[in-house]
This record gives structure tokens, C-alpha cells and sequence, in this order.
């Protein structure tokens, strides 16, 4: 629903009117979280893992950005068991980054060929002679320093760089329908799985929403908290500078699909299964009975 209509105050469901009532005032707007996405990384946490009680785990999943990631020591994190029940991924405050990271953080938990793909969702994605130079800007952008895994695909950017392009630099779109659809999910897990809650907030963005979808794509996940910040509709970035003012700026290179009906959730996120009003604010008593909830259901 478009916020120029007004505030919602009640939906009519049957012969009945249903009083609505706000339940996250978002204190930061777009123009707010996106410079900030783009020039710091914020919560400096770290990634962890650890055990709450009862067969329930935690996994608190930070910005994906590298400091939060490499050269973290897995040393201390719990082992998978027989007895163990939920796993709570904490994805609130994190402003996105490289999902690649999140995937390899839970990697003992979660079967990452169960998940949906990116492909999976559907996108549309613009190409022309820009686009491997503002790739290439991402890329250096995420990191002070080459990583191994980036090696293969800076030298494909910068081969794609160095080709001859036809004159007027033409662009064209690529099209992949959504194979599978945020609609489509459904938690219907098999007697003894492990029961995920993806725990959301309005400051999950952009690769937050993707990990969040890919999650989502499992039987045995229930998305918990508020609707998330809607960053993840305009993908692929690209980063460059104005000439002679060298102000820095990014631009959208595609769109994702995620709804399946071109619907624009740019502002409004991914809504969620379980609404929790005082999802900010959340204690480790509460995630466990939470959890317990989930587990029995």
C-alpha cells in the first residue's frame, strides 16, 4: 500500500472491520541507512554461534562484511547433536554485504543446496559497456585486499573491460522469470527437523532480505519480527565518482523479483510470518521460549 494513500486504520476481512495499529516506527529513512550501507560497516559484532539451552542454537549474523567474517575463529562454536531442536539466525541490524558470508557461517546447520538459488528468484539485469568497471568498483569497494576467491572473477571484469564495444555503448536487459516466489513459502518441516527462525527487523537490507528469502525456501523456517527494510528490489550496484566533483555514488544495474508479481517492495521489505511488536528489544529468555514455541509446532 503506498504511503501517499495515508496510514492504514482498518482492514475488512468477511463482515468484520479489524483495527490496525503500527508496530515498528522506523527512526532512519532511506537516505539515512544508505550512505551509511555504503561508506561504513556498521555493528562491529562479529559473527557468532552458541548454545542457549534445551537443544536450541543462536546465530547471530552481523553485517556481512569481511571484518566481521574472515579470520574469525570457529573455535568454541557448538557442534550439531541429535537433541538439537531450533536455530535462531539473528539477522537484525545487518545492512547486508555478501550473503556468501552469512551461507558459510551456518554451513553446519543448513544444507545450502536445500536452498533456493538467486537464479531462483527471478531478476531483471541491465549490461552494457559500464558494467564491468562498475563492478569492478563493488568488488574493491568490499575489501581493502584481494581475497583468493575474488581473483577469477576481477580477472573476468577486467578481460570484459579491455574487449572492443559496439559504438554508443548499448544495453540491453536480461530477463529470468522467478522460479520459486516469497509467497510460495510454506513452514511445513518433517517430524525431527531442525526447526530455523529467521529472526528480521527493519534494518535488514539487501543481501539481508536475500539470505532471509533463501531461508525462507526452507519447509522448516518460520521468518519472526517485523517486516524488513526493503533494500533488496534494485540489485547488483555498481560504484563510481562523478567527474571533477569526485562525489561517490552508486546505481542500481537490475531488479529482483521476489514477490513474483513485479510489485514494488522498495521501502515496505519482506513481511513476515510471525509479527513480533518489540522485536528490537528481544532478550535471550524471550528468543528461548520463542524457540520452544516453534519447536513444538
Amino acid at each position: 500500500m503506498p504511503t501517499s494513500y495515508g496510514a492504514p486504520q482498518a482492514v475488512h476481512c468477511g463482515s468484520t472491520w479489524i483495527p490496525l495499529h503500527p508496530i515498528d516506527a522506523r527512526h532512519e529513512t532511506g537516505w539515512s541507512l544508505i550512505p551509511q550501507q555504503l561508506w561504513t560497516h556498521s555493528r562491529p559484532d562479529p559473527v557468532r554461534i552458541e548454545r542457549l539451552n534445551g537443544g536450541i542454537i543462536y546465530a547471530l549474523l552481523p553485517s556481512f562484511y569481511w571484518q566481521n567474517y574472515e579470520q574469525v575463529s570457529r573455535q568454541g562454536w557448538p557442534q550439531r547433536q541429535q537433541a538439537d531442536r531450533v536455530l535462531i539466525v539473528d539477522l537484525r541490524d545487518n545492512d547486508g554485504g555478501e550473503a556468501g558470508y552469512g551461507v558459510a557461517a551456518l554451513k553446519d546447520w543448513i544444507d545450502e543446496n536445500r536452498m533456493k538459488s538467486f537464479q531462483d528468484f527471478g531478476s531483471q539485469l541491465g549490461t552494457s559497456c559500464l558494467f564491468a568497471a562498475l563492478t569492478w568498483n563493488r568488488q574493491a569497494r568490499d575489501s581493502p585486499t584481494i581475497r583468493p576467491s575474488q581473483v577469477e572473477w576481477l580477472q573476468q571484469l577486467l578481460d570484459r573491460m579491455a574487449q572492443p564495444y559496439p559504438a554508443g555503448c548499448p544495453r540491453s536487459v536480461n530477463t529470468i522469470p522467478p522460479q520459486w516466489t516469497y509467497p510460495q513459502r510454506r513452514f511445513n518441516p518433517k517430524p525431527g527437523d531442525l526447526r530455523i527462525i529467521a529472526l528480521v527487523n527493519s534494518h535488514c537490507g539487501s543481501d539481508c532480505e536475500f539470505i532471509t528469502m533463501q531461508l525462507a525456501s526452507l519447509p522448516e523456517t518460520i521468518v519472526a519480527g517485523v517486516n524488513t527494510y526493503g533494500l533488496g528490489q534494485f540489485i547488483q550496484p555498481g560504484y563510481s565518482v562523478l567527474p571533477h566533483t569526485g562525489l561517490a555514488y552508486r546505481i542500481a544495474q537490475g531488479r529482483s523479483n521476489h514477490y513474483g508479481d513485479d510489485r514494488s517492495y522498495d521501502g515496505y521489505g519482506l513481511d513476515v510470518d510471525v509479527v513480533l511488536p518489540e522485536v528490537n528489544t528481544l532478550n535471550p529468555e524471550q528468543l528461548s521460549e520463542l524457540a520452544e514455541v516453534v519447536s513444538k509446532l
